[in-house]
């Protein structure tokens, strides 16, 4: 097969690669050449499709992989993590606040409930009373 192909300043050149990049990449450019047997037309094409998507993968993935990108979202990530502390704290604060006013509101409901049966009678008078 290699001895079959042509060198790489015939027709296979760079100019006909960025010819071929412009190219529809579903007509293969290799089909017709007479130096080729079908499969290995069908071969160099899947070669060419496989380079382009690399080449695509890389020009995508290049300013992701950049040392500035990092440091900014770094920098964002650090921002972030400031005001996630701040809400749980927050978040916390409130929780707690909750808590301690549904204790309070159930002491005084007890307390209500007390006096009133104190008040109704029902409560012994020679017993001591049962602190909280």
């Amino acid at each position: 097969m290699a001895s079959n192909l042509p060198s790489s300043s015939s027709t296979f050149g760079p100019s006909t690669q960025n010819a071929m990049d412009e190219q529809n990449p579903t007509t293969n450019p290799y089909a017709n050449h007479p130096q080729l047997s079908a499969t290995e037309a069908a071969l160099l094409f899947e070669y060419h499709k496989l380079a382009a998507t690399m080449k695509r993968i890389q020009e995508i993935s290049y300013p992701l992989t950049s040392p500035a990108t990092h440091a900014t979202l770094l920098q964002s990530i650090r921002v972030l993590e400031r005001k996630m502390g701040l809400i749980l704290t927050l978040f916390k604060a409130s929780v707690w606040s909750l808590l301690v006013e549904r204790q309070d509101a159930a002491e005084a409901e007890a307390a209500a409930a007390a006096t009133a049966a104190h008040q109704a009678g029902s409560i012994d008078p020679y017993r001591p009373p049962i602190s909280s």
